[in-house]
């Protein structure tokens, strides 16, 4: 249910961002551009709450830290996936584009 809300949800953000711009290139783009300028103040944001997470479970009973480190672990991970993805699927797009092409992040487009 979570990944058909998520689907919905990145769809009709595309959807929106084409019916303001009137062409799909430009709303991946404009999509494209506001995902590299949130990702890495969301990555340190979660790698932030998960030092405060992990932190303040320390003071909490056995049951409690435990469940803590969980969340602590998952935020931790989290950020570092969203960072590897961001850094890696536009070299393998790049690849798959045809050899030579390199992705320009300011413009977010392929060349």
């Amino acid at each position: 249910m979570k990944k058909t809300l998520a689907f919905a949800f990145l769809f009709a953000l595309v959807a929106t961002a084409m019916a303001q711009t009137g062409s799909l290139e430009t709303a991946l783009s404009g999509f494209c551009q506001d995902l590299y300028s949130y990702v890495g103040d969301l990555a340190f944001i979660m790698i932030l709450m998960s030092a405060i997470v992990f932190a303040v479970g320390q003071f909490f009973g056995a049951e409690a830290r435990a469940r803590a480190n969980v969340w602590a672990n998952s935020m931790f991970i989290g950020a570092l996936i969203g960072l590897i993805m961001v850094i890696l699927v536009p070299w393998f797009l790049g690849m798959l584009l045809g050899s030579g092409m390199t992705f320009n992040a300011d413009t977010c487009t392929f060349s």
